[in-house]
């Protein structure tokens, strides 16, 4: 999982850092990424290799609507 997902800002790729698994008391699944985004930048993807029964998500996000008083809030 860690190595087949990765986050696109513009053309560049980048690796996950890592991650922290889902566990009985916090039923979320958090993924670690370097923040080398900027306000320039226009979208983040995130192709994500999950292991289920479909394993490829792929989300994308307008870097515009991470904007809070002009500054970016990730």
């Amino acid at each position: 999982m860690q190595d087949e997902s990765i986050m696109k800002v513009g053309r560049k790729k980048y690796q996950m850092v890592g991650h922290f698994s889902a566990t009985p008391l916090d039923k979320f699944l958090r993924l670690v990424y370097p923040r080398l985004v900027t306000p320039v930048d226009k979208t983040v993807v995130f192709e994500l290799y999950l292991p289920v029964t479909v394993p490829y998500h792929e989300a994308e996000f307008r870097v515009s609507d991470m904007l809070y008083k002009g500054k970016l809030e990730m």
